[in-house]
């Protein structure tokens, strides 16, 4: 601050220092001409900090007049920023004002507020001051800094904004489009998807239509459709013609065909089929071109698995407090060992608030695996499954086999669990009806047996049985218990016959049974009164009764 009005005060002492000498020197010699000294040979540095020497380089004949007087009166300018630039109205907000010259903090210099806000403060020895500054209305805010023996700093522009967003600023008017003169041609179709085999090929035709007054030429070449993960490459299409002149209200027809590699990788290519050079015009640069006659193109790439999972889902009902096995057979139809390494998944994001968890937990399955399928041969996955005595409701989860085989797309190599799991009543079902007369009533039990896939492996030393329902039936009244005759059974279901292939090498593929049921009737000669029918059912989760009385 000293240094500062030294410096104000030595340019005052210059002026009139300079003013006093021309006035001596034009009063006593009126008649004497004043020849500028001169220059000395050696630039001379001036010392912008020190008037002083500014001074004495005028009398010594270094530096003019109006050299010296600019030199002296020089001043360091201030800077200055702010954080933040962006404020949203109705929000008191603190923005810290940092003042400096030449990377130096300023501290003392006052900052003051104009515009959509206003408030001021004064920097600290750190440069720096905190303003609140709570806008009203949306604009933007001036801040100018200042300080006796500075230049006042630049002005700092912060802007207003409603609810956080950016002022809205009002439309730009679209630019006039310019004539656009594109060549009328019809691509048919237009798009086309097809699944190939690795090393295998399919030929397409496509017909381009000239709806123009003249003849045009056309070349379809394949580019690359941009941000795709597999792009198809040129060497896997060709044309026939390479090229046509098509007349005015003509068409011609391409003969195209696809081959993929042997060594192709599977998935899901895309490109284009650009039949004209022609792009669309855009007012803005495009990274890539915007052909105009164009047909899309995409190929599903696809291959043989070398290891078949001949075994693609386990489905069962379960009876809580058991065990159960089962077995994944995989087939290796190469050449070379495959190595497998199958993991345990299932998916409990499904089970939240308003969902019953699984019946349980994924460390209730055990796996047996060898580490390699060999080749040419068939393995084999055990699956062991012990069912907690307190579990109940369903299950359903995954086993990734972990097979090494790049021909398996992902998701692929997994084998589908779903168990429901039941406990065996203790108390049979009953159901109350009333006769008003003696009479013979026929009563029929229809119970749906699950169907497991695939079959649980019996124990060693076992025969698996199936798991036929079957039914204890009683009708008790107040004279006892009537003798209930059972006088049929029918077993009946539906078959599909091909209708839905089942996995890999499943020699009874061509059928398939669905909804298997098992019904018995029961006959008996009943007195009028109050009647109770029990039921007790086993290897059922469900089961229809009908009470027919008379006839």
């Amino acid at each position: 601050m000293e240094n500062n009005k030294l410096n104000l005060l030595t340019v005052g002492m210059l002026a009139v220092v300079l003013i006093m000498t021309s006035g001596i020197a034009a009063a006593s010699t009126p008649n004497l001409t004043l020849t500028p000294p001169t220059p000395a040979p050696t630039p001379v540095v001036i010392n912008m900090s020190d008037p002083i020497q500014a001074i004495a380089d005028y009398f010594n004949g270094n530096i003019t007049k109006e050299e010296a007087i600019g030199t002296v009166a020089t001043l360091p300018a201030l800077s200055m920023s702010a954080t933040p630039i962006s404020l949203a109205i109705n929000i008191p907000t603190n923005v810290t004002f940092i003042v400096t010259s030449t990377g130096v903090p300023i501290s003392g210099a006052s900052v003051t507020l104009a515009g959509a806000a206003s408030g001021n403060g004064v920097t600290d020895s750190s440069g720096s001051v905190v303003i609140n500054i709570n806008a009203t209305s949306t604009g933007t805010i001036s801040a100018t800094a200042s300080k006796s023996g500075f230049t006042s700093a630049g002005t700092t522009i912060i802007e207003t904004m409603v609810n956080g967003l950016p002022i809205p600023m009002p439309p730009m008017p679209a630019p006039t489009p310019a004539l656009i003169n594109i060549t009328n041609l019809e691509i048919s179709p237009q798009y086309g998807n097809y699944d190939l085999q690795t090393g295998k090929s399919k030929t397409i035709f496509v017909t381009v239509r000239n709806k123009e007054n003249r003849s045009v030429t056309v070349m379809p070449v394949v580019v690359i459709t941009p941000y795709s993960m597999y792009s198809i490459e040129k060497e896997w299409v060709a044309f026939s013609p390479a090229n046509a002149d098509i007349p005015a209200g003509g068409s011609q027809r391409f003969t195209i065909n696809l081959t993929v590699p042997k060594n192709a990788s599977t998935g899901s290519y895309n490109g284009q089929i650009a039949f004209t050079d022609e792009v669309m015009p855009t007012s803005y640069p495009e990274p890539y071109p915007n052909y105009v006659h164009y047909m899309s193109l995409s190929i599903n790439v696809w291959t043989l698995p070398v290891v078949q999972i001949m075994t693609s889902y386990i489905s069962d009902q379960l009876e809580a407090g058991k065990e159960y096995d089962y077995e994944i057979r995989l087939k290796n139809t190469g050449n070379e060992p495959v190595n497998i390494s199958p993991v345990i998944g299932s998916d409990t994001s499904n089970y939240g608030p308003y969902y019953t968890p699984p019946a349980f937990t994924d460390d209730a399955i055990t796996i047996t695996a060898p580490q390699a399928i060999p080749a040419n041969a068939t393995g084999t996955v055990k699956v062991h499954v012990n069912v907690p005595a307190d579990s109940a409701g369903s299950y359903n989860g995954w086993i990734e086999l972990g097979i090494d085989d790049p021909s398996i797309m992902e998701g692929q190599g997994r084998v589908s669990l779903s168990f429901n799991v039941w406990k065996q009543p203790v108390e049979p079902f009953a159901k109350n009806f009333s006769l008003m007369e003696a009479s013979p009533i026929t009563i029929e039990i229809t119970g749906s047996s699950y169907s497991s896939y695939p079959y649980p492996v019996p124990a060693s030393g076992q025969i698996m049985t199936a798991k036929q329902p079957s039914f204890e039936v009683s009708l008790e009244g107040i004279a006892g218990t009537v003798v209930l005759n059972l006088t049929k059974t029918v077993v009946k279901g539906s078959v599909s016959v091909g209708g839905q292939p089942m996995p890999w090498g499943n020699d009874n593929a061509a059928y398939q049974e669905m909804n298997p049921q098992y019904i018995e009737t029961y006959k008996a000669n009943v007195s009028a009164g109050d009647w109770k029918l029990k039921v007790m059912p086993s290897n059922t989760q469900s089961f229809d009764y009908t009470i027919t009385i008379g006839g």
